[in-house]
């Protein structure tokens, strides 16, 4: 399977192909906000696919798009509907592989 995406005009663009055959595509026209909506879109096409996410791969994609900096764990659970355990629980994971940090108090008082 191939997953193909674009985001580089004001749209936001997801497709899934088996082959060369369209599983799945979705597509939408959007000035801003493509950083946002790009992982709930492949979620979709995956899902349509028939290619679920596993909740810790969900947890993981959530997370690495959402934390700025700005967002909470609970901000990205409500957003996402990944619960808030499967979030702490993978946060922690990411953390280990140093791809992920938890800002400290200086940064946070400077924001």
């Amino acid at each position: 399977m191939i997953l193909g995406f674009d985001t580089s005009g004001p749209w936001c663009g997801v497709a899934l192909l088996r082959g060369d055959t369209l599983v799945a595509a979705r597509h939408e026209e959007m000035r801003k906000g493509q950083a946002e909506r790009l992982f709930p879109m492949i979620e979709e096409v995956l899902g349509a696919g028939g290619a679920d996410l596993a909740a810790r791969e969900s947890a993981m994609l959530w997370l690495l798009n959402q934390s700025d900096g700005k967002n909470s764990l609970l901000d990205i659970a409500r957003r996402s509907g990944v619960t808030f355990e499967a979030l702490v629980s993978t946060a922690r994971e990411l953390e280990a592989a140093e791809l992920l940090r938890e800002r400290d108090q200086e940064e946070q008082v400077s924001s």
